[in-house]
């Protein structure tokens, strides 16, 4: 059983301390017992052994507003995410497993009650805690004094009891005396409220654009990666056609965005399109029909496979195999198995 946080000051409060012994006893043993979303299994049996009284239905009724039954065997304990977490995040890997539990249960996180500010101290991720402290040193911004490891402390700008966020361009190094003193103050009540330079407010804006400009540096980055690799991946498709295809079949000379459109409609049916592809270029190859030996004089393109989500599936279901006369046109001697080697084409 992990470890959790316990009430101290239930003995204070009137609906518990006017509880009868056993009742006590029986609270504590459903806020131990339950699992890490707050849900108990309901076990009256188990209940009694461990308590050593005998506890039955009717004893839950004195919890009433504290609990909310899911089912006839299963019960949630009001306020137990709020106490246990203050807010739950999908950022914080130790509240995965929460969001698990809740989902098993049935229970939508929003509709609990969470907290507006507790919890979130530990949304921090250690990179920006790494990169705020690279990047103002270790030094307060608002004092200027030089801080140990134990006296530095990452202050939000803007509080998070009014939105702030944990983030690199919300946070600064201060030391814990202007931590404390700042408390859930604006940036600029509390400069007015101590006395501060005006020169503060210039220093915070200096290093929260720094975060800033880098923040949209990397996305910059990030847009030109994910091109380059759009780029790659489309490229994938022309060069096995280009490689792989024999006279008289056209060749691609540009990937327009329709065609790019055509592969990812073609992959989203499909999966395995892509791992297909070389067998299409192969059966296109071995085929007189699709290359030109037909009443038209026909000749498939690259465009006519990816048309819809059928003319392909009759290239490898072998429709043209066996069609036309002879070839018009033959590819060299030994080109028939050089795409037996091709490697197959990655997915977009």
């Amino acid at each position: 059983m992990p470890k959790r946080f316990t009430d101290t000051n239930k003995w204070n409060k009137a609906w518990y301390r006017k509880l009868p012994v056993k009742l006590k006893a029986f609270w504590q043993y459903i806020c131990d017992n339950c699992d890490s979303s707050g849900v108990w299994e309901i076990d009256y049996e188990l209940a009694s052994f461990q308590i050593g009284e005998d506890v039955i239905e009717i004893d839950l009724e004195q919890f009433a507003g504290k609990i909310t039954y899911l089912g006839d065997d299963k019960l949630f304990i009001n306020g137990f995410i709020e106490f246990q977490y203050g807010r739950l995040s999908q950022d914080c890997k130790p509240h995965i497993p929460v969001y698990k539990l809740l989902d098993k249960h049935g229970i939508e996180p929003d509709s609990v009650s969470q907290s507006s500010t507790m919890g979130k101290t530990h949304n921090i991720s250690k990179s920006t805690r790494a990169y705020v402290i690279k990047r103002d040193g270790k030094v307060c911004t608002y004092c200027l004094k030089s801080v140990s490891n134990f006296n530095l402390v990452l202050d939000h700008v803007k509080p998070r009891i009014n939105g702030g966020v944990d983030a690199e361009e919300n946070l600064i190094v201060s030391c814990r005396s202007c931590n404390s003193k700042k408390s859930d103050f604006s940036l600029e009540a509390f400069v007015e409220r101590e006395g501060l330079s005006k020169d503060v407010l210039d220093r915070v804006s200096e290093r929260l654009s720094v975060s800033l400009e880098e923040k949209e540096q990397d996305k910059e980055k990030v847009k030109e990666q994910d091109k380059e690799k759009e780029r790659t991946s489309y490229q994938l498709f022309v060069d096995a056609w280009n490689d792989g295809i024999s006279d008289p079949v056209p060749k691609i000379q540009k990937l327009n965005q329709k065609r790019k459109n055509k592969i990812n409609y073609r992959i989203a049916e499909d999966p395995d399109f892509a791992e297909k592809f070389p067998q299409i270029i192969k059966k296109i190859n071995n085929s007189a029909f699709l290359k030109g030996d037909n009443n038209n004089s026909w000749v498939v393109n690259f465009d006519w496979v990816i048309a819809n989500d059928s003319n392909y599936i009759k290239i490898l279901e072998g429709n043209y195999d066996g069609k036309g006369s002879k070839p018009k046109f033959e590819s060299a001697k030994g080109d028939e198995n050089k795409y037996d080697n091709y490697e197959t084409v990655h997915k977009v």
